[in-house]
């Protein structure tokens, strides 16, 4: 794999066409425990699969065979590996997932179907600042609907990236778009929330699908090297 230092590498895929059964050999047993805790199938196959390609896309940056690769868990759960500068973040929507992985900093990453169902006036008070909602409610109605997913999704990749989890206050950060592939985020409250190095960066997804990456590194050259996992594991996973 050709990595560069000045990359974010996105890989995604589809749960239902990558899933195969030997894939939960390769989980230790605090994965294995986390994957039994899901009820729903579809929740703990995206779990497994997901898992199971950031450990061997991790190992192939870090030239270590898989079962070398030490996985810790932050305060609020978020792995990372031990002992190397390599940092990662997965999110999912339905069937689709997307891995990030760089060499930059701590990474946070976020994605939704812009058909899935949303109500926004029971969601907008816990997730848009009073500026937000305004702006939203200017907003034409059939686009209403992406503004208000595109400045969660930028939100929810940020507090990823921090690893703070979803009790954090997302109506107290503010975002702004500086164009269809950058947007800045702003601290609206006093609350200990650094946003100096942060940077959001939109990535060009496929049609009706919704993501942001925040990362903690500052530089107007980053890359997004976008790839499909099930085309370049195909012929060595036998997919």
């Amino acid at each position: 794999m050709n990595k560069s230092q000045n990359k974010i590498y996105l890989f995604t895929g589809s749960v239902q066409i990558l899933y195969k059964d030997w894939m939960d050999l390769n989980l230790d047993e605090h994965e294995l425990n986390r994957s039994s805790s899901f009820y729903n199938v579809q929740d703990r196959n995206t779990f497994v699969v997901c898992r199971f390609y950031l450990k061997k896309l991790a190992s192939e940056f870090l030239d270590l065979p898989i079962e070398n690769l030490k996985i810790g868990y932050g305060t609020n759960g978020k792995p990372f590996i031990e002992n190397e500068k390599l940092y990662f973040n997965c999110s999912h929507t339905e069937d689709i997932f997307v891995i990030a992985i760089t060499t930059l900093g701590e990474i946070g990453i976020d994605i939704e179907w812009l058909h899935r169902p949303v109500v926004i006036s029971k969601l907008s008070n816990l997730i848009l600042s009073d500026k937000e909602q305004f702006s939203l409610s200017q907003c034409r109605e059939d686009k209403r609907k992406e503004m208000f997913l595109k400045i969660w999704t930028v939100k929810e990749s940020f507090f990823k990236g921090l690893g703070s989890g979803l009790s954090s206050p997302l109506k107290h950060i503010e975002v702004k778009f500086k164009n269809d592939s950058v947007a800045t985020i702003l601290n609206t409250f006093a609350g200990e929330i650094d946003l100096e190095n942060w940077q959001i960066l939109i990535p060009e997804l496929k049609s009706d699908l919704i993501g942001a990456i925040a990362i903690n590194y500052r530089s107007f050259n980053i890359e997004l090297d976008k790839q499909c996992l099930s085309e370049i594991m195909s012929s060595e996973l036998d997919l």
